[in-house]
């Protein structure tokens, strides 16, 4: 199952572009914090916190950052 998943993480590498790759792999951890809290009933420790924390805020402030960009557009310059 480890090579299955591997293959597929290669094949998104090749296909998706370099920017939106990079970002899902700091997605993905926060992705599976809020599974194991939600579905699986982890509890949250004040250490994971710290792990997680700064990812969720990364993540909201760049989704923050693409919304204003799109909707006010810089004009190039020249």
């Amino acid at each position: 199952m480890s090579a299955a998943a591997l293959l597929l993480y290669l094949r998104a590498s090749e296909l998706l572009p370099f920017g939106l790759f990079g970002l899902l792999t700091y997605v993905e951890p926060v992705l599976l914090a809020v599974v194991s809290i939600t579905i699986l009933g982890e509890s949250l420790t004040p250490v994971d916190l710290l792990a997680y924390g700064p990812i969720a805020v990364a993540l909201c402030l760049l989704g923050i950052e693409n919304a204003t960009a799109r909707r006010f557009p810089v004009a190039p310059p020249g």
